[in-house]
């Protein structure tokens, strides 16, 4: 309508002729509506591709988070599994380690087992042994039945023994009766065990597919999360390509506002359209902005979902866990069980075969009981007929009581000397730890000393290496200011012309000099003061160090006499061992004792070897090192010739200098030249005289440290070098003393040792002997009766008395020479102790020998150390040569030099002297070698002379036994063989018991020789041969008896 109004009024207006101007602007309005119109869809369209493009992004962050989310829970996942593994692994080696303790246990319960099945073995063949002891008996009591010599004692033992065995069927039968009983529990046990492992299999079944479900689902998971990693790559792949067709949007976005923009400025008329664009940009940025409203609580629900998923893994794990654990508890809960139960079958089989045999040894042992029921009846009836006979036995059974009660006292008397012995021994033994003690605290009270001497000579020697860098620098410098003096002197030699000053010089010089002798007496004093006071304190060190020697060795000499009183002593009781005569006729004894000098002699040549070359290595070095002092003296005497020499050139040159200053006296005649030349030469005179005179006192005060040093080097030296010898002495004696007391300590530890395992070995001899003799009761009651049926025999053993008298006859001669024979061992043992004692006299005068050679190493120190105050004197020439020194000076120096050359030639004299004796020592030493040779010779054919007489006395004593033997052969009649072969038989009984004694006899003598330090071959060789000699004793005293009473 607006339009139409408008036409016709401009038509009006105008009128016709304009109305094709109006055309052609309602065509331009036509066009331009159509272009608003094409603007307007293309902003639609942008719009909605804005809106496209919105949507598609907030798509993409959306998925991309939701695949940023998923690939964090899926790492959290992996992370957890591997966590979980890792807890598996740890179970794993845990059961591993339960496993092996189970193992272990296993294998100590099958050690039980073997250790019960050995001991049910062993009781098995003691109750076969005794079955086997006893059915003896009874064989012997039958043939006492036969014979007729029933006994009383018989007859109570076979009661006693039939009540042991009746004790013993009933514990038999009480422990079958408990082992069914353990038998029986150990079944219902199995049964339990097996009831429980049904069930636990039966859980394990039902863990087993809970595990298979939960499997199923991880495999399941696993497949989710192999999915979702894909979509995370496509989704990554997607992103990369929407934000490449973001930025294009963008970039299109920003092209059409500025389009919009450079249109909005173009149609300023067209204000609604304008309106409208931007009430529908508002409405865009409200829907972007739900749109991210929309966003973010899609994002919270989706958290909320995977804390969801995250809860019920975590839930699932749990179980998961939980169910593997219980089967790996119920899994190692069947193997125990399986091995438990396999341990009781086997037990169950060992009890039943136990019970077997134990079941038969029942039945055997009543058949035991009553055939010895029977026995026991045949017994009491002839028990009556003997109590006659048992009547007559018992007065010769109270004599032997008497002769058991002697013994007895003898034997409480020999207790109460070997305690006597024990206690004397632990007296002794305390006595030498508290001189040991006493010795020790006296050694640390020296080394106290000896380290604060080594203190005191440490700081002497800094303070010393101090003032000696002070020298240098002072030197140094008093060097530099005389070479600018003696550049002076030069330009003034010229200038001098006056003879007066010259003269004043040299009296000042002379006095200067007179007080620099005086100042060195009163050092040379000074240090022959402190020279003597050292010499006191060395000779006071000297005579300490004697007076402890002397000490230490009278307390050796006393350990080595208690020694040999303790030596006496076990000699003393071994010669109350009567058995020990019989095996000091082998020949093992003699080769023994050869062998220990010979290894005697080896070790002491050995040593005395050793030592030998020690001390020609130590004469080598002192050999060495006299020819490097001779080096040095020699260099010391050319460097004094060439200060010689250089002092008269210094002579010739002030010669000079003295006929120059006359020369320019006859120069000198003009006043006026002279009172100028005064005026200078006096000015130049008290200069010189002043730097001069303050040079001289720098050079009296370095000449008087110089001389305290050489003084105190030397002093000190000599006291490092002394303290040094006396430091090494004191630890070679120290060294030495600690090792003889170590020695000392540990034989006398060893012989308190040895001394108490005979006490001890000869206490347990005596409880045997008192068992041995309370068994001599019942065995005597048992010869008592057949003593009495031997009467009768004895009678055709009458011509045995002859044999007896000859046996007595030799048996005393074999004793007497045996017991010469052991004084002469004896004899042989103290000559060679006291050889020993006569080879460390010889060790001591070595000790001594070693002094001789601590005074020649002293004496080459002191000459090094004269060495050395030699090139300090040179240098000290070469200083005051350089500092223009005056001769009264040099004159001086000279005479020190040829001070320390008296000295020098002194010391090579003392040298010399002491290499005579050296010589002389190791002259006596070869004498003594080659006397201590023949004595080993001597003494090795004295040994041979032994040996032969020892196998004479062999061949003699086997010769008796011989004729012996011989002689009771051809006496005894037959018959008489006959009766006493019947009669040892039935005796033989009696007298293994006797063999017993004897046997424990024969143990004890050898335990004896072991006690009492026998140093011989084996012991065990001279068994045989005791046992054969005392079987042989026996045998003589058994028939001396029976002839005695009848």
């Amino acid at each position: 309508m607006t339009n139409n109004l408008s036409s016709s009024f401009f038509s009006r207006m105008l009128g016709g002729g304009r109305q094709q101007d109006i055309k052609n602007l309602q065509n331009e309005k036509a066009e331009l509506r159509a272009q608003l119109e094409r603007e307007q869809n293309e902003k639609q369209e942008l719009f909605t591709q804005m809106n496209v493009l919105i949507a598609e992004v907030a798509e993409m962050d959306t998925k991309l988070q939701v695949a940023e989310m998923s690939k964090n829970s899926y790492e959290l996942r992996r992370e957890e599994i591997e966590s979980e593994i890792k807890l598996l692994q740890i179970e794993k080696k845990k059961c591993e380690n339960e496993t092996l303790k189970y193992k272990m246990d296993l294998d100590l319960k099958e050690e039980q087992i073997e250790k019960i099945k050995k001991m049910y073995e062993e009781e098995k063949k003691e109750l076969e042994k005794d079955i086997q002891m006893k059915t003896a008996a009874l064989q012997s009591l039958k043939l006492a039945k036969q014979e007729k010599k029933e006994d009383s004692d018989k007859v109570l033992k076979l009661t006693k023994e039939k009540g042991d065995l009746e004790v013993e069927v009933e514990q038999l039968q009480k422990e079958i009766e408990r082992k069914n009983k353990n038998i029986q529990s150990n079944e219902r046990k199995i049964l339990d065990l097996e009831e429980d492992i049904q069930n636990k299999i039966n859980e394990i079944n039902k863990l087993e597919g809970l595990l298979q479900q939960k499997e199923d689902l991880i495999v399941e998971s696993k497949k989710e999360t192999n999915g979702i990693k894909e979509k995370i790559k496509t989704f990554e792949f997607d992103k990369k390509t929407s934000a490449e067709v973001i930025k294009n949007l963008e970039e299109k976005v920003e092209t059409m506002k500025e389009e919009l923009q450079k249109k909005l400025e173009d149609d300023n008329d067209n204000g609604k359209e304008k309106l409208e664009l931007l009430s529908k940009i508002d409405k865009l940025e409200e829907l972007v902005q739900i749109g991210n409203l929309e966003k973010r609580e899609f994002e919270n629900t989706l958290k909320n979902k995977e804390d969801e998923v995250k809860n019920l893994v975590d839930e699932k794990d749990s179980v998961i866990k939980k169910l593997n654990d219980k089967i790996v508890e119920l899994k190692d809960l069947i193997k125990v069980n399986g091995e438990k139960i396999v341990l009781l079958e086997e037990e169950k089989k060992v009890t039943t075969k136990k019970l077997e045999e134990i079941e038969i040894k029942n039945d055997e042992n009543k058949l035991l009981l009553k055939n010895k029921n029977e026995e026991i009846l045949l017994l009491n009836e002839k028990i009556q007929n003997t109590k006659t006979e048992a009547l007559q036995s018992n007065d010769r059974v109270n004599n032997f009581e008497e002769e058991i009660k002697q013994l007895n006292e003898k034997l409480s008397t020999l207790k109460k000397e070997y305690d006597n012995c024990k206690v004397e021994l632990e007296n002794e033994k305390i006595n030498k730890v508290n001189l040991i003690e006493n010795e020790k605290n006296e050694k640390e009270k020296l080394l106290k000393k000896v380290e604060d001497l080594e203190k005191e000579m440490i700081e002497k020697k800094k303070e010393w290496m101090e003032e000696r860098e002070k020298l240098k620098k002072d030197i140094e410098e008093q060097l530099q200011k005389m070479i600018k003096i003696a550049s002076e002197n030069e330009m003034l030699k010229n200038e001098v012309k006056n003879d007066a000053k010259l003269e004043q010089v040299k009296k000042d010089w002379e006095e200067k000099e007179k007080a620099l002798q005086k100042s060195l007496e009163k050092l040379e004093n000074e240090k022959l003061s402190q020279k003597k006071d050292l010499e006191k304190q060395i000779a006071s060190l000297k005579d300490e160090l004697t007076n402890v020697n002397k000490i230490k060795d009278e307390e050796i000499l006393n350990l080595r006499e208690e020694n040999d009183a303790n030596f006496d002593l076990v000699q003393k009781l071994s010669s109350k061992n009567e058995l020990l005569t019989l095996e000091l006729n082998s020949e093992d004894k003699v080769k023994a004792i050869k062998e220990q000098y010979s290894q005697k002699e080896v070790s002491l040549i050995e040593t005395h070897n050793n030592e030998l070359q020690k001390y020609k290595d130590i004469a080598e070095k002192h050999e060495t090192l006299n020819q490097g002092n001779q080096n040095l003296i020699n260099t010391l005497k050319e460097e004094i010739n060439k200060l010689k020499s250089e002092n008269e050139k210094n002579f010739n040159l002030l010669e000079k200098i003295s006929s120059e200053n006359e020369k320019l006296k006859i120069d000198l005649k003009n006043e006026d030249k002279i009172n100028s030349v005064k005026d200078e030469f006096e000015k130049r005179q008290n200069e010189l005289l002043t730097s001069h005179n303050e040079e001289v006192e720098k050079l009296k005060k370095i000449i008087d440290n110089q001389k305290e040093t050489i003084k105190t080097l030397n002093i000190d030296d000599k006291i490092k070098k002394i303290q040094d010898e006396n430091e090494e002495f004191k630890v070679r004696l120290q060294n030495e003393f600690e090792k003889k007391q170590d020695d000392l300590l540990n034989s006398h530890n060893e012989e308190v040792e040895k001394f108490k395992k005979v006490i001890e070995k000869q206490e347990l001899d005596i409880k045997i002997l008192r068992t041995d003799a309370e068994n001599v009761d019942g065995i005597m009651r048992k010869l008592s009766i057949e003593n009495d049926e031997l009467k009768k025999t004895v009678k055709s053993l009458k011509n045995s008395d002859n044999l007896e008298d000859d046996y007595t006859r030799k048996e005393s001669i074999l004793n007497n020479n045996h017991s010469l024979e052991i004084d002469k061992h004896l004899s042989i043992i103290k000559e060679k102790d006291f050889e020993i004692e006569k080879l460390k006299g010889e060790l001591s005068e070595k000790e001594n020998y070693d002094k001789v050679l601590q005074e020649l190493h002293e004496l080459k120190d002191s000459l090094i150390k004269s060495k050395l105050q030699l090139k300090n004197l040179e240098e000290e020439n070469v200083k005051l040569r350089e500092q223009s020194v005056s001769d009264d000076e040099i004159a001086e120096l000279e005479t020190e030099l040829s001070e320390v050359r008296t000295e020098l030639e002194e010391r090579e004299k003392e040298i010399v002297k002491l290499k005579e004796t050296v010589s002389k020592k190791d002259t006596e030493w070869k004498e003594l070698f080659e006397k201590e040779a023949h004595r080993y010779r001597e003494l090795s054919k004295d040994k041979r002379d032994l040996e032969l007489e020892m196998s004479k006395l062999r061949d003699e004593n086997h010769t008796l036994k011989n004729e012996y033997q011989s002689n009771h052969i051809i006496n005894n009649s037959s018959t008489n063989n006959v009766v006493l072969s019947e009669k040892q038989n039935s005796a033989g009984q009696n007298l293994s018991q006797y063999k017993r004694t004897m046997s424990s006899m024969t143990t004890m003598s050898v335990k004896s020789l072991h006690a009492f330090q026998y140093d011989g071959d084996d012991v065990n060789v001279y068994k045989d041969y005791i046992q054969k000699y005392v079987l042989f004793l026996s045998l003589y005293l058994f028939n001396k008896k029976y002839i005695s009473k009848g």
